[in-house]
């Protein structure tokens, strides 16, 4: 069991950005010596099988020395592809210093340290830079021989042998404390899902749901230790016990401590077992994570997935329809849905999320209806919905309510969401990134609007003509057909004075002034984007672009300066490694501006940088190249 200096590692070390160094690859001699070291810090066994070495330490990696946000330097060691394997912090007369492992590295190597386990609410706080408090701490899955500096992972009840956080202990003798219900800090947090370290792996990530905590040993291997996770089993009987009351949660600095407020006994119950899951299950950690790399497990899930087949006769269609729609008036009781609105804007904004069931045989063709508007009117004849067709296209002008006894007393059920996903315009490469661009209203008391969605300019402008065609009679100006008189509504949705008069042409400008501009980029050959997850997603304003100044430093020195990569996700380290390559010339990562990550290669490099960035991904038009060397100002 790895135990180390509890000076020497720190809190939250990952809560800012680390200042890297560009990386080199670690030669055969050297790995050998890192994973002699591992093994030995970490108990490895010697019949450990081949597949158990490589999860430990692949055969190819890279180093590069960091420094954190608190000046403490250290080494980190990388894949290939730049996935974070162990970091240290290096002592003068240690070169290698004590090496912790990182969340993807005990994702492949689960046997590693010791886990122990805690619920989904304290999960939630690690992942914001809290502390693991003692009463936090479930007693049975804690080692009884477990020292203080122990490096251990903690995981939530509901996946045990899956770590969430990386910490070390920060007292002796922690098991016999959290039997004692002790206060104060029991673990101390230094890497956990959503800091800087964890997000170095560009593009999504996906959490396991399970892990294997057993050494892998060589094939005709009988022996070997194998790590204490505790007795999960028995951690899950405490449930009850460990979840009591409620918990005060520190910040990062440790100030404070989780107090339990009440005094439960222990109820080994199925029964309330469950009620604390279901608890728990809504304040976890949200496990939407992708990973990069593909896992067996996925692949068994595809096939599965494939090899289901739901057939279902129209009429049952038709109820998954109707249903649908009734659970999305009944959740409009309580969050109201505006209209006016084009009903293909209803259905696949609303009622296809609200669908019990998501299979392909699942769409409005396959219903006895055949067409979304047979499907309204046939609605409105039962008084759920108001509908009116004008051009062909079917307006919703109000919705079933409370009064309806159908709808309030609609009994909801709960749907696999999916994505509401919406089509990039500039699809056009499988190998680029795509831009989205989505408007959101300024002001919360827009009357046909909803301030927290992200609109299309297509979405805004249906919205709008809709209810132009709706009110015709009282917006539009019959003498001057193409003038738009303006109503209460349109006062309030477009800033204006009550009966002043637009011309239909200037309506969408009108519109778009009183919203917000947000951009998505997405991964490469991406080209679809889920609207229903955008917080943090979305960046206010337009595309940025990435800037490549070609420049004369002293002593006439020519220089390319690029910056602006952060948006687009792109490691400046490893671009700036391919470009020294590609180059053959020196290359530096520095800080700029509000801590900006700026890359500085040998040389006018226009066509080398354009190419490098596009082999990321990243359009020509995203890319301004401004030569200000003297030569280029000639």
């Amino acid at each position: 069991m790895v135990r180390v200096d509890n000076n020497t590692l720190y809190n939250n070390m990952f809560k800012k950005k680390p200042t890297l160094k560009p990386s080199a690859n670690v030669k055969g001699s050297e790995r050998k010596k890192v994973y002699s070291t591992l093994a030995s810090t970490y108990s490895l066994p010697d019949n450990i099988s081949e597949d158990g070495k490589l999860a430990v330490l692949p055969k190819t990696i890279k180093s590069a020395r960091y420094a954190t946000f608190q000046n403490d330097n250290g080494r980190l060691f990388t894949s290939e592809t730049g996935v974070p394997l162990w970091f240290d912090l290096s002592h003068p007369n240690d070169p290698v210093g004590e090496l912790v492992p990182s969340l993807y590295t005990l994702w492949s190597a689960a046997f590693l340290v010791p886990i122990l386990i805690t619920n989904g609410f304290v999960i939630s706080k690690l992942c914001n830079g809290a502390d693991l408090m003692i009463p936090g701490i479930f007693d049975e899955s804690v080692p009884h021989d477990l020292p203080g500096g122990a490096i251990v992972g903690i995981a939530n009840y509901l996946n045990p042998t899956v770590p969430l956080a990386i910490g070390y202990a920060e007292v002796d003798n922690l098991r016999n404390r959290v039997e004692a219900n002790e206060g104060g800090v029991g673990i101390k947090i230094v890497h956990y899902v959503g800091d800087t370290l964890f997000e170095m792996v560009r593009g999504d990530k996906v959490i396991p749901e399970e892990l294997n905590v057993i050494t892998p040993l060589a094939e005709n291997a009988t022996e070997g230790p194998i790590p204490v996770v505790g007795n999960i089993e028995s951690a899950n009987k405490n449930i009850g016990d460990a979840n009591a009351g409620t918990y005060d949660v520190s910040p990062a600095s440790g100030d404070g401590d989780y107090e339990n407020n009440n005094d439960s006994e222990e109820d080994d119950d199925s029964n309330e077992i469950e009620r604390v899951t279901e608890n728990f299950a809504q304040a976890s950690i949200n496990q939407t994570f992708e990973l990069q790399t593909e896992s067996k497990q996925n692949s068994d899930n595809e096939l599965d997935d494939k090899d289901e087949s739901i057939k279902l006769t129209t009429a049952e269609i038709d109820e998954l329809f109707r249903k649908a729609l009734l659970q999305t008036l009944h959740k409009a009781i309580a969050s109201s849905i505006k209209t006016p609105l084009p009903a293909s804007q209803f259905l696949s904004s609303y009622i296809l999320p609200n669908l019990a069931i998501s299979d392909p045989s699942v769409v409005l063709k396959n219903t006895s209806w055949k067409k979304a508007t047979k499907f309204f009117k046939s609605m409105e004849k039962a008084g759920f919905v108001k509908v009116k067709e004008k051009g062909g296209e079917v307006i919703i002008l109000s919705i079933a309510g409370k009064d309806n006894v159908t709808v309030a007393k609609f009994e909801t059920y709960s749907v696999k969401k999916p994505a509401t996903a919406v089509s990039s315009s500039n699809s056009s490469g499988s190998s680029m990134m795509n831009l989205f661009e989505f408007y959101r209203a300024k002001n919360s008391n827009n009357p046909l609007f909803d301030a927290g969605v992200y609109y299309t300019v297509q979405e805004l402008s249906n919205t709008i003509q809709a209810y132009i065609a709706a009110h015709r009679d009282t917006v539009v100006n019959r003498v001057k057909p193409k003038e738009i008189i303006v109503d209460e509504v349109l006062a309030k949705t477009l800033s204006l004075g009550l009966g002043s008069r637009l011309g239909r042409d200037k309506i969408n400008d009108a519109v778009l002034a009183r919203f917000e501009k947000y951009h998505v980029l997405t991964k490469p050959g991406q080209t679809t984007v889920d609207r229903s997850h955008m917080k943090g997603v979305a960046k206010k304003g337009p595309v940025p672009k990435i800037l490549a100044n070609i420049e004369t430093r002293m002593r006439g020195k020519v220089v390319t300066v690029i910056s602006g990569l952060e948006p687009f996700k792109i490691d400046p380290v490893f671009l700036a490694d391919e470009l020294r390559v590609a180059c053959a010339g020196s290359t530096t990562v520095t800080k700029g501006v509000k801590d900006e990550d700026i890359v500085t290669v040998q040389g006018p490099q226009e066509a080398a940088v354009r190419k490098a960035l596009m082999k990321r991904g990243v359009r020509e038009a995203w890319v301004v190249v401004n030569n200000r060397s003297k030569k280029g100002r000639k």
